[in-house]
């Protein structure tokens, strides 16, 4: 009777980690159906609500801002992308693993 209830916890977790992981494949297709030029609302609409202002900057082309999309995947961490709006409509779209970044080393004259 244990075997049967070890069992069905270890196909629960499985099956649970398999949906977790498929969600940054979804993530992945919602950025696939961005295009530049799309509007503001329109790119918020296919990727999601889950984003920060990074950045607003007045420039001499327009009204610059910067949002960051986080992608939360349980197996890979933290993915972003970044979409830059210049007067509210897209004009560039970054990804970024942060686990791709070399970590800070420290200060040489830190405690560590």
């Amino acid at each position: 009777m244990k075997k049967i209830e070890s069992l069905k916890r270890i196909a629960i977790a499985a099956l649970f980690c398999i949906v977790l992981a498929s969600c940054g494949a979804t993530m992945q297709t919602r950025v696939q159906q961005v295009q530049l030029g799309m509007n503001r609302q329109d790119v918020i609409n296919r990727i999601g609500k889950d984003f920060r202002v990074m950045s607003l900057v007045q420039t001499e082309q327009g009204n610059l801002e910067i949002l960051r999309f986080i992608n939360t995947n349980i197996l890979e961490g933290h993915e972003y992308y970044y979409a830059h709006f210049l007067d509210g409509r897209l004009v560039e779209l970054h990804f970024e693993d942060p686990t791709l970044i070399p970590p800070v080393p420290p200060h040489p004259n830190s405690l560590n």
